[in-house]
């Protein structure tokens, strides 16, 4: 029974206060509304897989080197030879 009580009081309360509602609802309409948009981007750009046109052709080498270590070279294969990223 306390329960409902809560309830109606603050039902109450909110009614009377009509601007401060209104303002309460509005923050947590966008802050929901933003937080959903964030989730959305980031689950775009780190779990969805990005789409890259004749994918099958794009092959992936590790190289190391003494300075840096191990270093990832992305090749491209064309149809007459290949194209790869310059060495620093």
């Amino acid at each position: 029974m306390n329960l409902w009580f809560d309830i109606q009081y603050a039902l109450r309360n909110l009614i009377k206060s009509g601007s401060f509602s209104a303002l309460t609802i509005a923050v947590m309409t966008i802050g929901l509304g933003a937080t959903i948009y964030t989730a959305s981007v980031v689950k775009s750009l780190l779990f969805d897989p990005v789409y890259f046109p004749e994918g099958e052709r794009v092959s992936v080498l590790i190289a190391e080197s003494i300075m840096s270590g191990v270093q990832p070279c992305y090749m491209i294969t064309r149809k007459f030879g290949m194209r790869r990223r310059a060495w620093n």
